[in-house]
């Protein structure tokens, strides 16, 4: 996947606002299969983002 530098830290910066809240959603209700932060680990395994 290619993404500009600007794009990396835009998703950077999504995933720092959104990650510890949802982190905390997901852990609470695991049964949810198609819980958001699934996709914020991927787009952080993307961008390479270490919480």
């Amino acid at each position: 996947m290619l993404m500009d530098n600007q794009t990396k830290q835009n998703i950077r910066i999504v995933l720092e606002y959104l990650w510890r809240d949802e982190e905390r959603h997901y852990l609470e209700s695991r049964e949810c299969k198609k819980h958001i932060f699934h996709i914020l680990k991927h787009l952080a395994k993307v961008v390479k983002y270490e919480p």
